[in-house]
C-alpha cells in the first residue's frame, strides 16, 4: 500500500544558496504571516476596538507573525504541487531522529474548517480580554498602599494574593492561546496574491523557539495587515537571523536523508559545497570527518532523476 507521509521531513526552498546555507548552519527561524478573525488577531490588545464596529470600514483581513521553521511530510512523487510553491531545492530529515531531537517543540499543524472552530477562538480570546479587565481592576490596591494605614495591610494582603493570582490566570492563559494559535491553518485559504489555496494538502509540521536575543524577547506580532506584514517581515528576521534550528546531539550524516535539487546538472555543484564546507547543520567538521560528508554526498540527488527513474 503507497504511504500517505514519508518517513522524512522535508523543507523545500527557490535557491540554492538557501539550501547550501541549510547545510552550513541549520535552519534558520522566519516570520510567517496567518490569517485569523479580527478579535484573535488582535487579542494581544486588551483594548481594542473592532474596526467593523466603525460605520463605514470594511474589514480588512489581519492576522499574526510568528517566527517558525517549517517542514511537511508529503512523499517525494506527490509533491509535485507544493514544488511549484516552495521551490525545488529540497533537504530531507530522518523523522525519527527529527522527533527524537526536537520533540519539545515540533508539531503537526491543527487544520480548521468550521466557523464553530472560529467561535471558540473567538470566545478564548474575549475571555483573555476580560481576564485583563480584572488584571486591572485588582491591581489598584497598589495606588491604596501609599496611604494606607497598619490596619489596612492585611486586607491590601489579600488583595495582593488576588492580584497575583488573576495575573497568573491571565498570562498562563494567554500563553496558551497563543500555542494553539501558532499551530492553527485553516483547510482553504488564500496566498498574499489572492489566489485559493488547498494548506491541507501541504501536511504542515511547525517548530517554535522562544528565545531571548539581547536581553529582548522576540516573540509573535499581532493584529498585522498583509501589508504591515510585507513591510516589517525583513527588519523582524534580521533581529533573528543568528538563531538557526541545530541538531546537537547527533552527526549530521544520521539525521539528514535527502539533499535534492531541481536538475541533474545541478548536483555536481552541491557535491563540491559540501566537499569544502568546514560546517554541517552548524557543527564543526574535523579533518577525520570526510566520511561523514562522504555519506552526505551520497545523498545528492535530483527531481530530474526520481521523476524518470520512479
Amino acid at each position: 500500500m503507497e504511504a500517505i507521509n514519508s518517513s522524512s521531513f522535508f523543507h523545500y526552498t527557490k535557491r540554492k544558496n538557501s539550501l547550501l546555507g541549510i547545510l552550513r548552519n541549520g535552519f534558520r527561524f522566519s516570520y510567517s504571516f496567518e490569517t485569523f478573525d479580527e478579535m484573535v488577531a488582535h487579542s494581544d490588545d486588551d483594548n481594542y476596538l473592532p474596526k467593523f464596529f466603525l460605520l463605514g470600514t470594511e474589514p480588512q483581513p489581519v492576522g499574526i507573525a510568528f517566527p517558525m521553521v517549517c517542514f511537511c511530510d508529503i512523499p517525494l512523487m506527490r509533491a509535485s504541487q507544493h514544488r511549484k510553491r516552495y521551490g525545488s531545492y529540497c533537504i530531507g530529515l530522518d523523522k525519527d531522529a527529527t522527533l527524537k531531537q526536537w520533540s519539545p517543540i515540533i508539531n503537526p499543524v491543527y487544520y480548521v474548517n468550521s466557523s464553530w472552530v472560529d467561535n471558540i477562538y473567538e470566545k478564548l480570546a474575549f475571555h483573555k480580554r476580560s481576564l485583563a479587565t480584572r488584571v486591572k481592576k485588582e491591581q489598584e490596591f497598589v495606588v491604596e498602599i501609599e496611604n494606607a494605614s497598619q490596619a489596612a495591610i492585611p486586607e491590601l494582603a489579600e488583595k495582593a494574593k488576588r492580584y497575583m493570582k488573576t495575573a497568573q490566570g491571565y498570562y498562563e492563559f494567554g500563553h496558551t492561546l497563543e500555542q494553539l494559535l501558532r499551530l492553527t491553518k485553516p483547510c482553504i485559504g488564500k496566498d498574499k496574491n489572492g489566489k485559493s489555496v488547498s494548506y491541507y494538502d501541504e501536511r504542515e509540521w511547525r517548530v517554535f523557539w522562544n528565545y531571548k536575543k539581547r536581553g529582548k524577547t522576540v516573540d509573535a506580532h499581532y493584529g498585522l495587515t498583509r501589508e504591515e506584514f510585507d513591510k516589517n517581515r525583513a527588519e523582524w528576521n534580521k533581529a533573528i537571523e543568528s538563531d538557526y534550528l541545530i541538531f546537537e546531539d547527533c552527526l549530521p550524516s544520521d539525521v539528514i536523508s535527502h539533499i535534492i535539487v531541481p536538475k541533474e546538472k545541478d548536483v555536481p555543484v552541491i557535491i563540491s559545497a559540501i566537499k569544502r564546507e568546514t560546517h554541517i547543520l552548524g557543527k564543526e567538521m574535523e579533518l577525520f570527518d570526510f566520511d561523514i560528508k562522504d555519506l552526505l554526498i551520497s545523498k545528492v540527488t535530483s527531481f530530474e532523476r526520481i521523476e524518470n527513474d520512479f
